[in-house]
């Protein structure tokens, strides 16, 4: 089994402490770059460009300070590019006639807090690596924006537009294959029972961003092409095994500024599409058996669906799934996308063939489709100035779970789902979205039945 999930947790903060801490309280909003004394916090910003990740060089000196410059930066948990504009006066065009501004460049930015915890003490933030991929320039008043990402445009992966079938691979070496042919790192940090044997993957007229997004959304797991060490590395995980992490850090309501310096808060829940169990059926035509799995959303949940006319729970009721058996006969396979079976309109995955499909593997189903449903029922958006980590020096990332404290019937376990680092009037302004996490309750049960064709199942309206 692969080691414990660690994608966006302690990645891309090292915080450097001179001396032991005393406890100071650290002074937000202040951005003051060209301050010295021992105790005054302020913030600075290193600029690395160059042709490639491993010859990056500190340009820093041909920018403005951080109080002359505009960030923008996203940093979402899965299936999109982490993003940055940074945006700068140019005077005389002195930057934008430099060698080391231009398309393809790669740009990594670093944010650098001084005495922020303490005295002496230094946090940094790295934010990764960026190839520039827009430059634009305004004027009278010259101002230049560079904009990058994540994903390298000069690899096939995001834009070029492929056909291939992939037959009898795993998902692991799908993701292999992808990195490698896009000349990227590859990480699998997922269990290895999520490792599932594909019929295959078909890829027709989609990027490979395009058909490995497909294939991990079917099959409940993730992606994120992130700098690791220096290196794009392509990460596939699983945010439910992220969700089951110990809290990094409890952000505590009845403290002042709930003890991170949150200046803005939004906390929101819905019943609305959510559902209190989910029913899947899978009749298996070579083993003569109808599987049939469920799964209940865990306590505090799900609230406010019941049904109207009963007291019974909203069940989202999923299409049985039908292979063919050896000698051709019985049900059509439902293919991805086909709804003629029924009226759900989710995309399950593929079941592995001839008798690779396990009563594990459908308990694990149904939780994956209410899962899906209800990580929408709990959101948040927090808001905080000043401070780029939790004062117990952990990154501010996607998939970093914290806990939420005296806040009634939000208090819990809540996962970082994208980080938005901006300057704003001089500071930094750290905007976090945020889901409660959830584990839904599973139960089975298991029908020998005769072989037949199986009437379709219902469909999400119960």
């Amino acid at each position: 089994m692969s080691g414990p999930p660690s994608i966006g947790v302690g990645i891309n903060i090292g915080p450097v402490s001179v001396g032991a801490s005393i406890g100071l309280p650290s002074l937000p909003g202040l951005s003051l770059p060209n301050a010295t004394g021992a105790g005054v916090f302020r913030d600075e910003i290193q600029v690395l460009i160059g042709d490639s990740q491993s010859t990056m060089k500190d340009v820093s000196s041909l920018f403005p300070p951080l109080n002359k410059l505009s960030i923008h930066y996203e940093d979402p948990i899965s299936f999109q590019a982490d993003t940055l504009d940074l945006v700068f006066e140019d005077i005389g065009d002195h930057i934008i006639k430099s060698a080391n501004i231009n398309k393809g460049k790669w740009l990594k930015i670093k944010i650098l807090q001084y005495n922020r915890d303490y005295p002496g003490s230094i946090v940094q933030k790295d934010l990764g690596s960026f190839m520039i991929d827009q430059i634009k320039q305004s004027w009278p008043y010259s101002q230049t924006t560079l904009m990058g990402s994540s994903v390298p445009i000069d690899q096939q992966i995001k834009l070029t537009l492929q056909n291939k079938t992939r037959f009898a691979v795993s998902i692991r070496d799908l993701g292999q294959q992808v990195a490698s042919e896009n000349g990227l790192a590859f990480q699998w940090q997922a269990r290895d029972t999520r490792n599932r044997i594909l019929n295959e993957a078909q890829q027709w007229n989609e990027s490979d961003l395009q058909m490995l997004s497909k294939v991990c959304k079917a099959n409940a797991l993730s992606f994120k092409i992130k700098d690791i060490n220096g290196k794009q590395t392509l990460v596939i995980f699983d945010e439910q095994d992220l969700e089951q992490q110990a809290p990094v850090y409890t952000v505590d309501f009845s403290l002042p500024g709930a003890g991170i310096f949150l200046t803005h808060g939004e906390l929101t829940t819905q019943s609305q599409d959510i559902y209190s169990t989910s029913t899947l059926s899978y009749y298996d035509a070579y083993a003569n058996t109808v599987y049939v799995a469920s799964a209940d959303a865990p306590p505090d949940t799900a609230v406010g669906t019941k049904s109207k006319d009963t007291v019974a729970p909203v069940a989202l009721k999923t299409f049985e799934h039908k292979n063919i058996p050896v000698d051709g006969s019985g049900a059509k396979i439902a293919k991805e996308g086909d709804n003629s079976q029924s009226t759900e309109s989710d995309v399950i995955p593929d079941l592995g063939g001839k008798n690779a499909y396990t009563q594990s593997g459908i308990d694990n189903e149904a939780e994956m489709i209410l899962r899906a449903k209800n990580i929408k029922e709990f959101h948040s958006v927090l808001t905080t100035a000043g401070t780029i980590c939790f004062p117990n020096g952990v990154a501010i990332d996607s998939g970093v779970v914290i806990l939420l404290k005296n806040k009634g019937l939000f208090d819990g376990k809540w996962i970082i789902q994208k980080v938005t680092i901006h300057t704003s009037e001089n500071k930094l302004i750290c905007d976090m979205e945020l889901r409660k996490c959830i584990v839904p309750q599973a139960g089975t049960t298991v029908t020998p039945v005769a072989w037949s064709p199986i009437t379709p199942g219902g469909d999400e309206e119960n």
